[in-house]
């Protein structure tokens, strides 16, 4: 996944980027069409240089069909931004799940081996006890 990431097409840094450029070379453009329309010695009626409208509109178009295809990029990539916090929001838990177990199988772990050293304790106490009765029970037999 992280592949996919850095080798992911346009970043929203990138298409913002992009945006803004567009965005300036178009208010340039509209900017030098204003200012040929206000300069002097051309008159009112007179419209565009031949063919300008039509290579205007035609770039008008390339960059709507642009930026549809940057949104497009965008919101991809505000929507895998998203699956992956998820899926990290999801890790995240299922590692707190994991601790915890592990904690609570720890804590077992010791209650049984606390347990274990106690009955051994007892056992060797206890055979430590028959072991005296034994002898008691032997000098007794002897004496009688």
């Amino acid at each position: 996944s992280q592949l996919a990431e850095v080798s992911a097409p346009e970043t929203s840094d990138r298409v913002e980027q992009g945006l803004r450029a567009q965005l300036e070379e178009q208010e340039r453009l509209i900017q030098r069409l204003q200012d040929q329309m206000e300069a002097p010695g051309r008159s009112p009626s007179a419209g565009p240089p031949e063919g300008e409208v039509t290579r205007l509109q035609l770039m008008l178009q390339s960059r709507d069909r642009h930026l549809d295809e940057l949104t497009q990029n965008l919101r991809r990539a505000q929507n895998d931004v998203a699956e992956r916090q998820s899926e990290a929001d999801v890790l995240r838990h299922q590692v707190r799940v994991l601790k915890k177990e592990v904690s609570e199988r720890t804590d077992e772990m010791e209650r049984q081996l606390s347990s274990e050293r106690n009955l051994r304790g007892e056992v060797f106490q206890l055979q430590a006890k028959l072991e005296q009765l034994s002898e008691q029970h032997q000098k007794e037999a002897q004496r009688a």
